[in-house]
C-alpha cells in the first residue's frame, strides 16, 4: 500500500467514525490528539499539530497534502515498523508513516 493510501485510510477510519458517532465527533472536535491516539492506537509526536475543521452546508473544505508525497511503497523497515509497532529507531512519521512527514511531524 502506497502512503497516500495508508493515509487516506486512516483519515476515513477516523471520518466515518465521526459521521456514525456524535460523541467520537465532539471529542475529535475538541479533544483531537488524544481522541485520534486512542481510536488509531499511535502515540502522536508532540511536534505533530492536527487540526479538525467541520463542515457546514454552506462550505467545503478541500485539503491541499504537503508538497513533497512520494508515491513510493515504504520500506522493508517502514513495513516492519508498522506491523510490529513503532520502536522510534527511524526517521519518519509515527502517525502518518510518512518517510518525509506530510502532517507536521519530524
Amino acid at each position: 500500500m502506497d502512503n497516500t493510501n495508508y493515509r487516506n485510510d486512516l483519515e476515513t477510519r477516523l471520518v466515518n467514525k465521526a459521521i456514525k458517532d456524535d460523541q467520537f465527533r465532539q471529542n475529535l472536535i475538541n479533544n483531537t490528539r488524544d481522541t485520534v491516539e486512542k481510536e488509531l492506537g499511535v502515540s502522536i509526536p508532540d511536534s505533530v499539530s492536527i487540526k479538525v475543521i467541520e463542515e457546514n452546508e454552506n462550505e467545503v473544505c478541500l485539503v491541499i497534502p504537503h508538497a513533497h508525497i512520494s508515491d513510493e511503497e515504504i520500506s522493508e523497515v517502514e513495513l516492519e515498523a508498522v506491523a510490529g509497532g513503532w520502536t522510534g529507531d527511524h526517521s519518519w512519521c509515527d502517525w502518518c508513516k510518512y518517510t518525509e512527514c506530510i502532517c507536521g511531524g519530524p
